[in-house]
This record gives structure tokens, sequence and C-alpha cells, in this order.
């Protein structure tokens, strides 16, 4: 079933609350390289953002 609404690139924040991944647990991931630049995750503008559909297909949920 799709999802009505798709989050798309976000905040660490959004991800901290909605999935419960803390913003050090995400940028732990990033710094080991358990995230794909451009797939889980982009800088932009000084900010990181994180794809919230794509960290769903990481994580098997």
């Amino acid at each position: 079933m799709e999802p009505i609404c798709k989050f798309g690139w976000v905040k660490p924040v959004i991800i901290e609350k909605y999935k419960g991944i803390t913003v050090a647990a995400l940028e732990k991931k990033r710094q080991r390289s358990h995230l794909i630049e451009g797939v889980h995750y982009k800088l932009w503008g000084g900010s990181y953002y994180y794809n919230y559909e794509k960290l769903n297909e990481l994580i098997g949920q």
C-alpha cells in the first residue's frame, strides 16, 4: 500500500521525531558510511537532509 503523502528530504529532527532515530545516531551512521550520500542523505545549504522513504527501505519499515 502506498503512503498518502511522502516526506522526501527532511532535517534530522523530523527523522528523530517520527522514526525515533536520534540526530546523533544519524550522524554516526553517516560518518561510518552506513548511509549513502545522495541516496540516504545530502548536504544542502550547510545542513544535512535525510530521505525519509529511503531510510524506511534501509531499516525495513
